[in-house]
């Protein structure tokens, strides 16, 4: 089965399908990130997984910076 397969999609503010966050994967080599169900024409981020792990470092980090303020 190729192509890609939606594995999470986070809704951030009920009632707003803008902020919706979809996370998918691709050919089961990239992770893609959108923030919209509509997504004709939205931007999308594409990561392979070295990528994906350089972005959740510093998230996990500015994360813990908000916990502890």
């Amino acid at each position: 089965m190729d192509g890609r397969k939606t594995i999470k999609t986070l809704i951030v503010n009920e009632g707003k399908e803008e902020e919706t966050v979809i996370i998918s994967t691709f050919d089961n080599s990239e992770i893609g990130i959108c923030v919209s169900k509509r997504q004709a024409g939205d931007a999308e981020i594409w990561l392979n997984i070295n990528e994906a792990k350089k972005v959740l470092t510093p998230l996990n980090s500015a994360i813990e910076t908000l916990n502890e303020a």
